[in-house]
């Protein structure tokens, strides 16, 4: 359980560091495309592109767990639904 517990762990990283290039790179670019700046070419692009990176990494973080709790519950009713069978 503990190596099952490390691996979604180690899975709830990386995806939520993926998100978070995703994001710094949608704000530093969203700031030049804004203000007619190069990328990455002020304070204030980094700044935002850190803020959006940051935002975007925390909701991929909680929204994986939204997705195991409601995989969890889906699984769960077809299992029940599936024992107890139909009724006449």
């Amino acid at each position: 359980m503990v190596f099952q517990d490390f691996l979604i762990g180690l899975l709830i990283l990386v995806v939520g560091a993926a998100f978070c290039f995703a994001g710094f790179n949608l704000g530093a670019s969203g700031m030049a495309a804004l203000f007619g700046q190069n990328f990455l070419g002020t304070v204030t692009g980094w700044v935002l592109g850190i803020v959006v990176g940051l935002v975007i990494a925390m909701l991929a973080y909680f929204l994986y767990y939204v997705a195991i709790v409601v995989l969890g519950a889906s699984v769960g009713y077809a299992i029940g639904s599936g024992l107890m069978g139909p009724s006449d």
